[in-house]
């Protein structure tokens, strides 16, 4: 699933956005690499400023563009976590995984690339999921 938002008013989709040899799926997270003016697979470094939004379709290595659905102060999201989720999680930043996961560790992430707050988990623990938001720029340590 990656990321899929649950609370937030429907705003579309970005226009088609530059992409090149990116494989990706519906629900991922991509960056802006601007260094190359394209979206590229969002990494454990991506920081709120570098975070573009999440794919709304499959993209393959032969693609020229792909849109995206930007992301929204106040817009929540269920998220795939890469530890059981955790109620102890509540209000902690959290940096990625990959693109598609969030590295819920036991500690709050004060970083730059702390850039999902968890709310609270989703189903049972061992689902991996989490309902949370991303992290605007204020909410830095």
């Amino acid at each position: 699933m990656a990321f899929k938002r649950v609370k937030g008013g429907d705003r579309g989709f970005s226009e088609p956005r530059t992409v090149s040899s990116l494989t990706g799926t519906i629900g991922e997270l991509v960056d802006y690499d601007r260094g190359s003016e394209i979206l590229a697979e969002a990494t454990s470094s991506s920081t709120v400023e570098s975070l573009a939004g999440v794919l709304v379709s499959a993209v393959v290595a032969a693609d020229t563009s792909a849109q995206i659905q930007e992301i929204q102060d106040g817009d929540e999201y269920i998220a795939d976590c890469t530890n059981n989720s955790d109620v102890a999680h509540n209000y902690h930043r959290m940096v990625l995984t990959d693109s598609l996961t969030v590295n819920n560790g036991a500690s709050d992430d004060t970083t730059d690339a702390a850039v999902f707050m968890q709310i609270a988990p989703v189903g049972a623990a061992s689902q991996k999921k989490i309902l949370g938001r991303f992290v605007r720029v204020q909410d830095r340590a």
